[in-house]
């Protein structure tokens, strides 16, 4: 539990530090750092707000998460959020396969259904517009 709460703070932080570089932030951006992550720190939050453009935004925060299931949050395209859900879906199978008595099988579980869900919008949202079966049926890009 304590790994996959301290990996969705560090993504709103990711997440924030992305969407003030991008769209700028009246106050200190320090102060939208949420403490408890244990990959952004306040520093980093503050260095990547300030860089003024995302791309230099994702370069900075790119280094503290190469190596996790956040590396793929970084990205600008439309599949980063169900990338990352992936990518922590397999940390916490990893995790029960070590603790299988621990609470990663059930967050496990919960991000697959989360996973669905969002399958299931896809293909309903898909269908309403009009989109043909054929590139319906072709599921997103996995990281």
């Amino acid at each position: 539990m304590r790994t996959f709460v301290e990996r969705q703070l560090d993504l709103a932080n990711l997440w924030t530090a992305l969407l003030v570089a991008e769209h700028g932030f009246d106050g200190p951006a320090g102060s939208l750092f949420l403490d408890g992550g244990s990959l952004i720190k306040r520093d980093a939050l503050e260095q990547a707000a300030a860089a003024k453009s995302r791309a230099r935004a994702a370069a900075i925060l790119d280094k503290r998460v190469r190596q996790s299931p956040l590396a793929a949050a970084t990205g600008r395209d439309e599949n980063v959020e169900e990338r990352v859900r992936r990518a922590l879906t397999r940390e916490q199978r990893t995790i029960a396969r070590q603790q299988p008595l621990g609470t990663a099988p059930i967050i496990e579980f919960w991000l697959g259904l989360r996973i669905e869900a969002a399958a299931i919008r896809r293909i309903i949202w898909s269908i309403a517009a009009g989109v043909p079966g054929a590139v319906r049926a072709r599921e997103p890009v996995e990281a």
